[in-house]
């Protein structure tokens, strides 16, 4: 039961194996991206339309923001799921921690959708069934809480090919600045499992023999590499990666030590066609004086995103690229409260300490 990649949306089909479900995860939908989620998940449907499978699957982070949601925001959701009925599909989707505001409860700002047809929202734990592959699902919670659900509910069928779907980290999963997560949630947990299949992290990692966080529905920054899209699991338990068609990152690194004039233009003007299908970056490295002499504003004019990294003092510039955000106390407090909860701290101690050093 291997793990495979597609560069292109023709599997790669033997005749013993059907794929059963099609899985994403980490949409974030957001004001500025509706039609692009929408549009990605269309291609979807498309795909496993194509491929005959009746399933989808989200693994959580439907929505970016972690505070409120916009009417734009819900109504994209609302019509991505009028889409996916009228295509006669059901989405099972369990809630990330984008999607919550309170990581120990089950409510989520996807409960309000929990009776549309085409959805199967899981709030806690749920299993089902399809094409002899049993699928347990757990949505993100606090690591205690998590290890709660699993440990009160997960079973094990005999015959089947079982396969645990969440939204958490696990002891060895990597964090975007590449440092691996240690924590309560142990691979070995998941040793009777064909396949532990995660969200949460946007880049495809593998974790032990078993276990994989599967990439995002598509690239959301510079960070990220360019391996999204969506994920078949076959009968017999094994998956593939689809690529998806979205607007790429792309960063182009320029030493300005062993780069011309007449070769940077040639640069700016071989990328600056690209921008509308594009994102894209150039990352220039010199000294102080050479970065001076970059017209960052002009190449910025063109679409095209700068930054700048000092070798003498290894300071990367991005100041220009930051927003102004004006705080009150109220706003600082809630923002306390987020980052307390993505670290598994305590908000009390953490508001009573900040209190303190405004008397």
């Amino acid at each position: 039961m291997g793990w495979a990649i597609s560069s292109n949306p023709i599997l790669n089909l033997i005749m013993d194996k059907k794929p059963i479900i099609l899985i994403s995860n980490d949409w974030h939908i957001k004001e500025d991206n509706c039609q692009q989620i929408t549009d990605l998940v269309r291609q979807k449907i498309i795909t496993a339309r194509s491929y005959g499978c009746e399933y989808l699957a989200c693994l959580g982070d439907v929505f970016n923001s972690r505070k409120h949601q916009s009417q734009q925001v819900l109504q994209t959701f609302k019509n991505i799921l009028d889409e996916v009925l009228s295509n006669s599909l059901k989405l099972i989707v369990i809630p990330g921690n984008h999607d919550k505001t309170v990581y120990e409860h089950k409510e989520s700002f996807l409960d309000p959708f929990e009776y549309h047809p085409a959805l199967e929202l899981i709030r806690d734990y749920g299993a089902i069934t399809i094409g002899g592959v049993e699928f347990q699902f757990i949505p993100f919670f606090t690591e205690e809480r998590w290890l709660q659900y699993y440990e009160d509910n997960v079973h094990f069928s005999k015959g089947n090919i079982q396969i645990l779907c969440s939204h958490i980290a696990v002891t060895g999963s990597r964090n975007n600045d590449g440092k691996k997560v240690e924590n309560v949630i142990k691979p070995s947990l998941f040793r009777k499992f064909d396949k532990v299949l995660l969200g949460h992290y946007h880049d495809h990692q593998k974790i032990g023999d078993n276990i994989y966080h599967l990439p995002s529905i598509q690239q959301n920054n510079f960070g990220e590499n360019q391996n999204k899209g969506f994920t078949f699991i076959y009968d017999d338990g094994s998956i593939e990666v689809i690529n998806s068609k979205f607007k790429l990152f792309k960063t182009v690194k320029i030493d300005l030590d062993t780069i011309s004039k007449k070769e940077l233009n040639e640069l700016i003007t071989e990328n600056s066609v690209f921008v509308d299908s594009t994102n894209i970056r150039f990352s220039f490295t010199g000294n102080e004086s050479k970065l001076k002499s970059i017209n960052k504003e002009s190449i910025r004019s063109l679409g095209i995103d700068v930054k700048v990294i000092n070798k003498d003092i290894e300071v990367i510039d991005d100041f220009d690229q930051i927003a102004i955000v004006k705080y009150n106390n109220d706003s600082i407090l809630e923002e306390l409260n987020i980052f307390c909860k993505d670290n598994n701290l305590d908000f009390e101690t953490a508001k009573n300490y900040f209190n303190g050093m405004g008397n």
